[in-house]
C-alpha cells in the first residue's frame, strides 16, 4: 500500500501532523487491512516550521496501526520551497491484506503465482 497525505491548515503542530498521516492512511480507493503489516517506509516533508516532534508523531501514528514487531524505516526533511504551514507524509506499507481477496486460499496456482482469474487476449 502506498499512501500520500498532506495538511496545509493553520492548526497546532500536533493537529496538522495527525491530519497528514490520517490522509495518507485513509483513502476511499484503498480497502487494505494494515493491522498485521510487517514493514513500513515513511517519508515526512515539511516547511521550515516543521518540528522533529511532528515527524515523530507521524511515525508513531503509523506504527500504532501496524504489527507491533514491524520493521519501520523513516526519514524527515525540511523543504524550504513548501509553505510554512504544510506537512506531507508518504507511507509505503508491506504485508497488508485486501479484504476483497478473502483469505487468499485458492488464489495461487501451482507455481505460487497469484491468480486473480484475469485473462488477457491478444
Amino acid at each position: 500500500m502506498i499512501g500520500l497525505g498532506e495538511s496545509q491548515q493553520e492548526k497546532t503542530t500536533d493537529s496538522r501532523a495527525l491530519e497528514a498521516v490520517e490522509n495518507a492512511l485513509t483513502s476511499p480507493l484503498l480497502d487494505v487491512d494494515i493491522s498485521e503489516a510487517n514493514r513500513a517506509l515513511i517519508n515526512v516533508i515539511g516547511g521550515t516550521d516543521m518540528t522533529l516532534r511532528e515527524a515523530e508523531m507521524i511515525v508513531e501514528a503509523v506504527s500504532s496501526k501496524i504489527n507491533p514487531n514491524a520493521h519501520v524505516i523513516w526519514g524527515a526533511m525540511i523543504e524550504e520551497d513548501l509553505p510554512r504551514n504544510q506537512i506531507q507524509a508518504m507511507v509505503v506499507i508491506a504485508g497488508g491484506k485486501f479484504s476483497y481477496l478473502g483469505d487468499g486460499k485458492g488464489l495461487f496456482n501451482e507455481n505460487g503465482v497469484l491468480d486473480l482469474g484475469i485473462e488477457f487476449t491478444d
